[in-house]
Formats: structure tokens, C-alpha cells, sequence
């Protein structure tokens, strides 16, 4: 009886070891691949009525030869004033929509015939801070899968981050934050689960004691 009990622990164990490494393994690829064709700024501070500038970079780039990227803004508080390119896009064709901009949002293309490659700056958005502002700003990006590729026609993919515009008011008040996209942290989540796993398994050993004791 002892040895049944023994054997059907150890095969709890390694049950339970065979799915936190397989876990582990996937959260490590997910935390690689997020990581890959990042585009973002950096969060930007300004006053009611100013005009800010923000420059849109790209990390850990795989290659492009096209894009097309949609700005999303409050029309209300923001006026976008022009989008320039960026140091990274040198050659090529660049355009945006903000002339026909009418509902808070333009898109900014580009399209080249080869593959730009490394990291660097893409485009530069200026925007117009409307004096009645009072509340921090959420500018998001987004980009358009079928007009994003490389030079051998396969669609790239880009992971995209809001842009968070802190806004003091005319009367120096600083608005209220707006909060970033949420961020989760696959290494806390995969810390959690080893401690659970290991909870798991001193449970498994006291009841394993307890069948011993019994016998």
C-alpha cells in the first residue's frame, strides 16, 4: 500500500513538473514575441494651449517595406497639425491623412522597395494642445494589417502602444492621468505560478504523510 502511494505522488510530481515547464516555455516565447516590431513614444509633457511634438520609434525591428498606421485622437482637445518622417525612413514614399482629418483620426503611410531594417525613429506628430484642455490625453496607434509588409509580401505585424500626453492646464493645474494600456508582467505571472506550484506540492507531500501515518 505504502508503494501505491509513493507511486502515485511521484506521478503527481511530475505531472505537475512536465506542465509548469511547458507553461514556462510559453510564457517565455510570448514575452519574446511582444517584444518584437515595438512602436512607441515616449510620454509627453505639456501645457493648454502649446504645440507638442512626438516622435514615433520602432524597436527590435524585423523589416518592412510598407505601413499604414492609424492615429487616434480627441478632436475635442488635440488638433493635429503634421506627421514627418522619421530618421529610419531616409527613402521611400511618405504620406498621412491629416489634411481630410475629420474624426479624430489620420493615418500615416509609408511604402518603399525594399526592406527598411534597425531601429529608430519613424514619424513625428505635432499636435496642437486646444486651451480648454484639462484632462491628460490618449493618443493610440494602431496599424492596418493589409497595407503592412515586407519586401517578400508577408504581412508584418506591429505591436503598438498608446501615446500619454500629460496636459497642464492654463491655470498650471496638471490634469487628470490618463492610464496607460495595460502591461502584464509575464515574469510576475510566472513567478505566481511557481509559487503555486510549490504550495502545490507541499500539500501533496503533507497528504502523502498522512496516508503513511494511517497505514
Amino acid at each position: 500500500m505504502k508503494s501505491k502511494a509513493l507511486l502515485k505522488f511521484l506521478a503527481y510530481v511530475f505531472t505537475l513538473i512536465i506542465v509548469s515547464t511547458a507553461i514556462s516555455l510559453l510564457f517565455m516565447t510570448t514575452a519574446s514575441s511582444a517584444e518584437i516590431n515595438m512602436i512607441s513614444a515616449d510620454k509627453v509633457e505639456t501645457k493648454a494651449g502649446e504645440v507638442v511634438q512626438i516622435p514615433v520609434r520602432i524597436v527590435n525591428n524585423t523589416g518592412f517595406m510598407g505601413f499604414s498606421f492609424n492615429i487616434h485622437f480627441d478632436n475635442r482637445f488635440l488638433t493635429p497639425l503634421s506627421a514627418n518622417r522619421g530618421q529610419l525612413l531616409s527613402n521611400g514614399i511618405f504620406d498621412d491623412s491629416i489634411g481630410v482629418n475629420q474624426t479624430g483620426i489620420f493615418k500615416v503611410l509609408f511604402s518603399s522597395t525594399t526592406d527598411i531594417i534597425g531601429d529608430g525613429e519613424l514619424f513625428v506628430l505635432h499636435f496642437r494642445v486646444q486651451k480648454n484642455t484639462v484632462n491628460n490625453q490618449k493618443i493610440e496607434i494602431s496599424y492596418n494589417k493589409a497595407d503592412s509588409f515586407n519586401e517578400r509580401w508577408e504581412e508584418v505585424h506591429f505591436q503598438c502602444k498608446d501615446v500619454i500626453v500629460n496636459v497642464e492646464s492654463s491655470s498650471g493645474e496638471i490634469g487628470t492621468e490618463t492610464p496607460e494600456s495595460e502591461n502584464i508582467n509575464v515574469f510576475q505571472r510566472l513567478i505566481a505560478f511557481i509559487q503555486r506550484f510549490f504550495e502545490t506540492i507541499k500539500k501533496l507531500f503533507s497528504q502523502y504523510n498522512n496516508q503513511t501515518e494511517r497505514m
